[in-house]
């Protein structure tokens, strides 16, 4: 497994990556997929397979999630993924917790959407996070989900599940 990784990260080829249900092609250094176990896999260092004209093809995750993955993952190119925040949650921003790593995950709701709408958006992003197979993102947007619950009265928290 070591092989694989070290191989992929020499490459400097670009890796081409779709969804089904859109047109958008994302072009990914074939570097910043070390942290998605599925791509590793996928692409198992033939890099040159996956081309503009033979993207790889996602299909079982939501296509609004896409942008927010692919950047992940060129966000940590070359880099280590850092570990989630610790538990329980501080009671503190979020973003104090996070610190710079915070822009990637500033834009995933609207500040004007209800509690529920940006757990649900959340929560489709950790999909997403599950199925690419990254150690830590999906912990991460637990961590967020949490940071949003932290305050809330809890007959507000049972509302949110009718």
């Amino acid at each position: 497994m070591t092989d694989k990784k070290e191989e992929i990260n020499a490459d400097d080829s670009i890796i081409y990556i779709k969804h089904k249900n859109e047109s958008t092609i994302y072009e990914i250094p074939a570097s910043a997929v070390q942290h998605s176990n599925l791509l590793r896999e996928i692409i198992d260092c033939e890099t040159d397979k996956y081309t503009l004209d033979n993207p790889i093809v996602i299909s079982e995750v939501n296509a609004e999630t896409m942008p927010f993955i692919i950047n992940y993952m060129r966000y940590y190119d070359n880099k280590l993924e850092k570990p989630p925040p610790e538990s329980p949650i501080k009671d503190i921003h979020i973003s104090v917790i996070f610190g710079d790593e915070y822009k990637l995950f500033s834009d995933i709701y609207s500040e004007n959407d209800t509690l529920k709408e940006k757990i649900i958006k959340i929560n489709s992003i950790t999909e997403s996070a599950l199925y690419f197979d990254f150690k830590y993102l999906h912990k991460k947007l637990c961590a967020i989900i949490a940071s949003l619950l932290l305050n809330i009265d809890i007959n507000q928290i049972k509302s949110l599940l009718n």
